[in-house]
């Protein structure tokens, strides 16, 4: 590994063959595949990311440094150490059962309040300590939140997450799943950690009625729409409690100066009276009993890495989000592209951020899948390429300018 120093990314020189046991694939992308397995040291079992890495070391050891600094936190899918087996990269991962949004789609039922309310407590204590580390998730979802066998929650897919430095303290780069993203996001301005909170109250209506807000809508659409709709409310806001539906409110303050901070939510009643994990045990044994009869690749693979099946789902979760009008199964939505059916993660440079933002925040793996599409092109077809997507981002500036304005003139006369 010429260039780079391995000390920062591997754990230790050692053959990872020696160390672990791959048992079953249970992922598997276009950069490579995942695996349970069983440390022979001490017999936990993990999951695997085994990826081949071409000339993106830098990269990829930015993502691992981040894991690295989540470990101290409960609710962080913990990162157990990386590996190097030429030619490819062992990445090992705390193995979870699945997403929330797998148990949603696999229960056919949202979650009860006490669930909710359970899981929405450890999604603000993984966020807190985010935060108080100076980083904003960026793309809090119900498949990005996944669950142990024994109800326990944690925080996942950290590929778009964003270290805010001492001097900057706000972020413009527009990245996030659209149908979970802050007004302020959406419109390009300076954001700051709130913008998670905004994203965990879409989450708390997508677990109780299984299905983000305006899901019918196309992202795009959906995009031009959050900053002059009203917040989203739950469908059948009175067949919940006053506590459920004011902690739903209160995350969806469209002005993020007065939406509360992660801190100062775990301190609202619908949180304070959440149980005990223990809440989650019937549902998590229903589920695995959906999953031993059901066929195999149906269901995530429970590392926050990607589906199992390049088909894949509207919920899927985790950063290799497939899809089947996508070109390649990345969970990055690039304008141009056609996503109807998908959930996955968007990003698009905001005209007043820094063109290096938006491609700085792009996980490594996606740079380098980026490369392998078009690395055999000549540089025309490149040039043209490019022409197209400014065409795009040209048409798409007047067409957000329209549809603002008439959605102003539609809200002003409801």
């Amino acid at each position: 590994m010429p260039g780079i120093d391995a000390s920062t990314l591997i754990t230790s020189n050692e053959d990872p063959s020696t160390l672990f046991q791959l048992l079953d694939q249970i992922g598997e992308g276009s950069y490579g595949a995942v695996y349970k397995a069983i440390s022979k040291q001490t017999g936990t079992v993990v999951a695997i990311k085994v990826i081949a890495i071409d000339g993106d070391w830098d990269e990829v050891n930015k993502e691992i440094q981040m894991l690295k600094e989540l470990e101290a936190c409960d609710q962080v899918i913990r990162y157990h150490g990386s590996w190097f087996l030429e030619p490819d990269l062992w990445i090992v991962m705390e193995l979870c059962q699945d997403s929330m949004s797998g148990m949603v789609e696999a229960l056919g039922h949202g979650l009860d309040e006490q669930q909710i309310s359970f899981v929405m407590r450890e999604t603000l204590l993984g966020l807190q300590f985010l935060h108080s580390n100076r980083k904003i998730h960026r793309d809090i979802k119900s498949g990005n939140i996944l669950f142990k066998d024994d109800g326990s929650v944690k925080l996942a897919d950290f590929g778009v997450s964003a270290q805010l430095a001492n001097t900057i303290s706000k972020r413009k780069t527009m990245i996030g799943s659209p149908f979970w993203m802050a007004p302020e996001v959406v419109q390009g301005l300076e954001y700051g950690t709130v913008a998670d909170v905004w994203s965990v109250g879409i989450t708390a209506i997508e677990l109780a009625d299984t299905l983000p807000p305006r899901s019918d809508v196309h992202p795009m659409r959906l995009i031009f729409q959050i900053p002059v709709l009203p917040s989203p409310t739950l469908a059948q806001p009175e067949d919940w409690s006053d506590e459920f539906n004011d902690f739903i409110a209160k995350c969806l303050d469209k002005d993020p100066q007065a939406r509360p901070s992660c801190a100062m939510l775990l301190q609202h009643p619908f949180i304070k009276a959440a149980p005990s994990k223990d809440v989650m045990v019937d549902a998590v044994e229903e589920l695995i009993a959906i999953k031993a009869t059901a066929p195999d690749n149906e269901f995530d693979d429970g590392t926050g890495f990607f589906t199992t099946t390049d088909a894949g789902s509207t919920m899927a979760s985790g950063t290799m989000m497939a899809a089947a009008t996508m070109p390649f199964d990345a969970g990055t939505v690039v304008p141009g592209f056609d996503d109807a059916d998908g959930f996955g993660t968007v990003m698009i440079p905001s005209g007043a951020a820094p063109a290096n933002n938006a491609e700085d925040s792009k996980p490594a793996f996606l740079r380098h899948m980026e490369r392998e599409e078009t690395k055999d092109k000549g540089k025309a077809d490149v040039d043209v390429l490019m022409q197209k997507l400014d065409d795009i981002r040209s048409n798409i500036a007047m067409l957000q300018k329209e549809e603002q304005s008439v959605l102003r003139e539609i809200s002003a006369n409801q």
